[in-house]
């Protein structure tokens, strides 16, 4: 956002500094992303302690191919296994399961948007 063009220097200037304040789980987010683009975080974009994924689990579960097509039918995903991905926020030890913490930097970044009356753009959704 800081660098759109569309916003103003105002809501451009505010960003960093909401996120500093408010945007614990954009910065364990962003830490993610920026050492999985440079395959290194280098230590001047460290927001979140360089927090990274650290684990994840595979549950697989033993069905019949009946149960898993029902199943699959009926919630669209596969019965036979899942795979988990955790991020752990390296200042305070916390794991995030990787789709709660998408799920999270999207309330923030609403957040962000609501506070700056700021919403979709134009003919946008």
């Amino acid at each position: 956002m800081r660098n759109d063009p569309t916003l103003g220097p105002g809501v451009t200037s505010r960003v960093e500094a909401w996120i500093k304040q408010d945007g614990d789980l954009l910065k364990v987010a962003a830490d993610v992303a920026n050492g999985s683009k440079h395959m290194v975080l280098a230590a001047w974009s460290i927001r979140a302690g360089g927090s990274e994924q650290t684990r994840n689990d595979v549950t697989v579960t033993p069905a019949t191919v009946q149960v898993s097509a029902a199943v699959a039918r009926s919630t669209g995903r596969s019965a036979l296994s899942r795979h988990t991905f955790y991020i752990t926020d390296k200042r305070t030890g916390d794991d995030h399961e990787a789709v709660a913490l998408a799920d999270g930097c999207i309330k923030e970044w609403q957040a962000f948007l609501s506070s700056n009356q700021l919403g979709p753009p134009a003919g946008g959704s």
